[in-house]
């Protein structure tokens, strides 16, 4: 029938009653929870990042994404799944959020928001419990809960195609009945509950109409005799009404009919071959298109604090004496980065015996090899100095802190980006953390606080503090209501060489913290100054 609609041009789709929980918006959810109650399963969390939900891409999966996930992991667990679920879609991957995203699959996002409002609908001591519930529903069918049955899609009009037992408590403007002419396979004997099947079916098909109602049948002109169970449901309908037996004749049956035509019913008689029906498929005109617009759109420069700092005079450190100091250069940067990177990847910022161990394997086979010892102690120190209110990087748990946050804004006509060594939260203030290998010179004295601020100035570094600082500020406003001065703890620059003897070849750290003022007009003023810098 479909199929016949079809090659006419009469729009038209089957209609099947489809359990929610078959559906890909009920296993989408599925496995959303089953990774928001164990965070720390890495395969269910890329199942949910790389998934139809989220649809991130490999290269966010390791970055901000694992951290905001984890924050909305807890959130599941302290306020819910309601509160968790509207978080979750308001979460901004790139440049839209999961709703905007999700929204596109009509289909998929219908499944998915009645999924969550059958979960919003039953209370849960605790997130453990919701897993096991929608098991549970999987094992019961629509017609038993009909909260279960897939909610219909809004679309263009078409006719719906559907069995008698899926029609069951709907109702329609027109209804026709074809299935109800239709002679069933013949029978050794006649099965007396399947005939009265025939007769429910028949009930469910007269009751379904709000205006108009057409049923088929035909008269076997042969008149020959019918095998047990062979008549349709309509030959069965109006033999009860007219007293005749089966095969029924023409006239009883016509008689009949014009009777009840004063009560509204119609009878149209079919003899012979008469033209198919055909939608008008008449074609339109395709619009014109609008005229073109021409557009100058300026060019946005994408820059990092690299190249808008405008260091000025650096102090001639290379010229000094530097023997039995750590070598010089970007390249110890870069090693000394990735130890503290690693460090918090695998825990060893907490383990004495993992430190250890992460500085000889990030030590190995590179110029600073020789000076595992030193850098061992220089990191020690490091994660043990107390910072903030007397906590130290050591007792951070895990999902308070982030690593190499990326980041991308607009200033003005600019693009700004770049990347943060650590992000952390403490006693509910978040801070920056930015790891300096710079050599300020042999004494102590070269590491004094004045001394520090020249080497803040000298490389700009003021600069550096005030993106990352607005780059944060972007980030959490996303996820928090308050103030960001009320949030913001302030930037550290821990230059991890210290003010080591020359003639020691032992390094002592010694941090200096640049707490940028979050005032309002402080952060007016960093606005200011970036706009002068090009």
């Amino acid at each position: 029938l479909h199929l016949y609609l079809s090659e006419r041009a009469i729009p038209s789709t089957i209609k099947r009653t489809m359990s929610l929980t078959q559906t890909a918006g009920f296993a989408a959810v599925q496995e959303l929870l089953a990774s928001a109650t164990r965070p720390r399963d890495r395969a269910a969390f890329l199942k949910v990042a790389l998934g139809p939900l989220v649809c991130g891409s490999p290269e966010q999966v390791d970055g901000p994404l694992k951290q905001r996930w984890l924050t909305l992991c807890q959130k599941l667990k302290d306020e819910g799944f309601t509160s968790f679920y509207e978080t979750f879609l308001h979460m901004a991957i790139g440049e839209q959020t999961i709703l905007e995203t999700l929204a596109r699959d009509v289909q998929l996002f219908s499944q998915v928001r009645q999924t969550a409002a059958l979960l919003m609908d039953v209370f849960f001591h605790r997130p453990s419990e919701i897993l096991p519930y929608m098991q549970r529903l999987c094992q019961i069918s629509p017609e038993e809960d009909e909260r279960l049955a897939q909610e219909e899609q809004a679309g263009a009009e078409r006719l719906s195609i559907m069995t008698l037992f899926a029609s069951k408590g709907l109702e329609f403007d027109v209804v026709f009945a074809p299935g109800l002419a239709s002679r069933g396979p013949p029978q050794e004997e006649e099965d007396p509950e399947k005939e009265a099947e025939k007769m429910r079916g028949l009930y469910v098909a007269l009751t379904r109409a709000r205006e108009k109602l057409y049923l088929p049948f035909f008269f076997e002109e042969s008149q020959k005799p019918l095998y047990a169970g062979a008549a349709s449901p309509m030959e069965r309908f109006l033999s009860h009404l007219t007293g005749s037996p089966l095969p029924l004749e023409k006239q009883p049956v016509l008689d009949l009919l014009k009777e009840l035509e004063p009560s509204g019913i119609n009878m149209r008689w079919l003899d012979g071959q008469e033209e198919p029906f055909t939608m008008d498929t008449e074609q339109k005109e395709a619009p014109l298109p609008p005229p073109l617009l021409e557009l100058y759109i300026p060019p946005s420069e994408v820059h990092s604090f690299t190249s808008l700092s405008q260091k000025s005079h650096q102090p001639s450190f290379e010229l000094q004496d530097t023997k039995g100091v750590m070598p010089l250069g970007a390249q110890t940067g870069v090693v000394i980065h990735s130890l503290f990177e690693r460090l918090f990847q695998n825990g060893g910022y907490q383990e004495p015996q993992l430190l250890e161990q992460t500085v000889h394997a990030s030590l190995l086979h590179t110029h600073l090899e020789d000076w595992e010892e030193e850098i061992h102690q220089m990191a020690k120190k490091a994660l043990s100095r107390p910072l903030v209110d007397g906590y130290s990087l050591s007792d951070l748990r895990p999902g308070e802190f982030m690593q190499e946050m990326e980041f991308l804004f607009a200033e003005e006509k600019r693009m700004i980006k770049g990347f943060a060594d650590l992000v952390f939260r403490l006693n509910g203030k978040f801070y920056l953390l930015d790891w300096k290998t710079n050599w300020l010179g042999p004494n102590e004295s070269d590491y004094s606080v004045d001394k520090l601020k020249e080497a803040m100035v000298a490389h700009d570094y003021f600069l550096q503090a005030r993106l990352y600082t607005e780059a944060l500020r972007r980030y959490v406003k996303q996820f928090y209501m308050d103030p960001f001065e009320e949030l913001f703890g302030g930037a550290i620059y821990y230059f991890l060489r210290g003010d080591a003897p020359y003639s020691s070849n032992s390094l002592n750290s010694v941090p200096y913290a640049t707490t940028l003022s979050a005032s309002a007009s402080e952060e007016r003023g960093s606005r200011k100054r970036l706009d002068r810098i090009d």
